[in-house]
């Protein structure tokens, strides 16, 4: 099943790029251009409702629906966290999704993809208060923007072009650096491994009614290891660990599970803030251990021994919360700041306003 997906591409199903789109939007199901599996974007709605469910849609970035990204700043100190000066960043009509805080002069910034006028490209937003700048402009669309280990500034993305999705490089400045792990096609999403660039975990698209899988490749050249079948679209690295989180489906409903990179064993860590509700996926790992996540317009804190805690959000002067009918789904963190506090967050956004 794996050789279908690493074959050189002549055509991948355009339900790849439907997958991508679906999972970026506002339930995003895919992870750079996420997969309704459980991470892609051809209407994030209908990915994220069934995101462990292989995509047949053909909708491209013309069709996403719209998210926006809220930013505020997370204070973690204590036990009651919450979350404060939280506004609307983009607040645009359109597609603006899968945030990822990149370190930068002047406090820093956030990745992002962003779908106007059909055609999906990163964009970087400098903290605290903009603008936005586009960063990739070419032909093909751009998912999924996230720093490269030791990359100087460059950064991975998906990249989409005649249907095909494969993992690329580019410079600070939207440079053009080429693909990555050549061999590998029909992918989704993805999260490095290492300090080097030469380790990842990939979610690849299943093709003709075959599953989403998780493998993990190094590069160069070596054949790709299953992890999983059926994940979700959300990878990351633990906080303190060797250890790559993911979500599946249990006998329980949805579970965030850990995979061992020293013994390639997986285990439970716990059950999402709604393990009956499979289009509900997206989370974010904070520095001490504790696991973010979104339900509806509530953001929630998982933290071993104490279960889940619902935050407080407080809007910035002037700007207003999320309101019940939208929907926060992916979550980014920046790097901690000193004892702990002052990190930023981004929220994604979606549904009716």
């Amino acid at each position: 099943m794996l050789q279908a997906r690493i074959s050189p591409p002549i055509v991948v199903a355009l339900a790849c790029v439907a997958s991508l789109l679906v999972a970026c939007a506002g339930e995003d199901t895919l992870e750079g251009p996420q997969v309704p599996s459980s991470a892609g974007d051809g209407g994030e709605e209908a990915a994220a409702a069934a995101p462990l469910a292989t995509t047949t849609a053909s909708s491209t970035a013309a069709n996403v629906p719209s998210t926006d990204i809220y930013l505020g700043r997370l204070d973690a100190r204590g036990e009651a966290w919450r979350v404060t000066a939280l506004r609307n960043a983009t607040a645009r009509e359109g597609y603006d999704n899968q945030p990822r805080f990149v370190p930068g002069e002047g406090g820093g910034a956030f990745l992002f993809t962003s779908v106007r006028e059909g055609q999906s490209d990163i964009y970087r937003y400098a903290l605290p208060d903009g603008p936005a700048t586009q960063v990739t402009d070419t032909p093909a669309n751009e998912y999924s923007a996230t720093p490269l280990p030791g990359g100087a500034g460059s950064i991975s993305v998906i990249r989409e072009l005649d249907g095909v999705q494969q993992l690329w490089r580019y410079g600070p400045e939207g440079q053009d650096r080429g693909q990555l792990f050549d061999a590998l096609v029909a992918v989704g999403y993805h999260q490095w491994l290492d300090a080097e660039a030469r380790w990842a975990a990939f979610f690849l698209v299943g093709e003709d009614g075959a599953a989403n899988t998780l493998v993990h490749a190094r590069a160069p050249g070596r054949e790709p290891a299953l992890i999983a079948e059926d994940p979700g679209r959300c990878l990351a690295m633990i906080p303190g660990r060797e250890a790559m989180s993911f979500t599946r489906v249990g006998d329980a409903g949805v579970e965030i599970a850990a995979y061992d990179l020293a013994t390639g064993s997986s285990e439970v860590i716990t059950p999402t803030v709604t393990p009956a509700a499979t289009e509900t996926q997206d989370y974010a790992w904070a520095p001490d251990g504790s696991v973010l996540m979104g339900d509806g317009a509530a953001l929630w804190r998982w933290r071993e021994g104490l279960g889940w805690k619902r935050l407080e959000l407080e809007a910035a002067p002037g700007a207003a919360l999320p309101i019940a009918g939208q929907s926060i789904t992916r979550i980014a963190l920046s790097e901690a700041g000193p004892n702990g506090d002052g990190l930023w967050i981004a929220l994604v956004v979606g549904g009716s306003k």
